[in-house]
Order: C-alpha cells, then structure tokens, then sequence
C-alpha cells in the first residue's frame, strides 16, 4: 500500500480553498482515509491477539496431549470446504465476506435443484429398480453430500482437552479478521487513489 502524505494534504486541502468545493471534498476525503486507516489499525490489532491466544492455546494442549498427538501426522484432508471467501463489489468499492458454514448454503441449493427435477429423479429411480440397478445407492451418495463437513477437531481424537478447544475458536476468529481487514486495504486504496485524482484535478483546474 502506497504512503499517504499526511502533510501535504493537510496543507492543499486547507487555507485559500477552504471554501472551495474541491477543497472541501479533498477534506473529506483526507477524513476517510484516516478514519479507514484507524480502523485497519484496530483490526490488525485483534487479528494478532487472535493469532497469539491461539497458538499458546495449541502449545498448552500439545503439553497435554504429547507431541505425537497433536502433530500434522493426524491431518486428514478435508473433502468439503467449511470456509468461503465471497467477494461482493459495489462500484469500485470491494468486500470480502467469511461463510464459515458453507455446506449449508450448499446443501439448500441441492435440496432446491432436487424438488425441480423431483420427477426426473423418480422417473430415473423407477426405471432403476426395475433394471436392478443402483437408484438407493444414487440416493444414499446424494444424501451424502448435503452432510455437514467433519470437524477437523475430531482428528486429534473424540475427547480433546479444552484448550484445543479454544485454539480452534481463536484461528476462527482470524479467519473472519482477514477477511475485515482485506476489505478495510481495499477501502484504503480506493480512498487513496480518488484523492490523488481530486487532487491532481484541483491543480490543473
């Protein structure tokens, strides 16, 4: 992100064309971008206490549990996403939103798609009875598929101390921060780059 020059802005945005419509929308504009700037600063703020509550959480529970574990080897890749990212854009102006329960957006769809090609479906099911063939398997696998992710918490086993516990629930709140923080950076620049543009527009005029 490119530097804001505080000063220079305080100083073109105010004195002779303080009554200036230009001067007083680079004003405005200076505002947000400190205003975003406080923000992001904040966010920024809970997005490392949130990175730091949650590795000392998985410190405390690796000290229970033991190395072993608690350790990669445990990992089981996940085949379902719990976390989306949608990026939604009004104007210029661009926010990233976090779905940490993805699947269940997903598994209205398919519920939706299904009620409209219910007859297909029972047509097909029909026709695969009678053949023998695997119309309760196709139904079983669809069923499947609207089932929520695993928790990746249940890697480490059923009974996990508490600790774990909280370590996952801080890196869920990191995860919601960067998409905060990625919108605020966006806000940052865009505020930035229609100020340079006011500005330069001010000095030709």
């Amino acid at each position: 992100m490119h530097k804001f020059d505080y000063k220079m802005a305080t100083n073109n945005s105010g004195g002779d064309v303080g009554g200036n419509k230009t001067g007083a929308e680079l004003d405005k504009l200076l505002y947000s971008y400190m205003e975003l700037h406080e923000r992001l600063d904040e966010a920024m703020k809970k997005l490392e206490d949130a990175q730091r509550e949650g590795y000392i959480r998985m410190s405390q529970a690796r000290v229970s549990m033991g190395q072993r574990a608690l350790c990669s080897l445990q990992y089981d890749p996940p085949k379902q996403a719990r976390v989306t990212v949608e990026c939604t854009k009004a104007g210029l102006d661009t926010s990233f939103i976090i779905h940490s329960e993805a699947w269940n957006k997903t598994a209205k769809n398919n519920k939706k798609q299904g009620s409209d090609d219910g007859s297909v479906r029972r047509r097909t099911n029909a026709q695969s009875n009678k053949s023998g063939g695997d119309g309760g398997d196709a139904g079983q696998s669809t069923e499947h598929n609207d089932k929520p992710p695993k928790d990746p918490i249940t890697w480490f086993g059923m009974l996990v101390p508490g600790s774990l516990r909280l370590s996952q629930a801080s890196f869920k709140r990191v995860v919601q921060l960067i998409g905060e923080v990625a919108s605020i950076r966006c806000q940052l620049e865009l505020t930035r780059k229609a100020y340079e543009a006011k500005q330069k527009s001010k000095i030709v005029a």
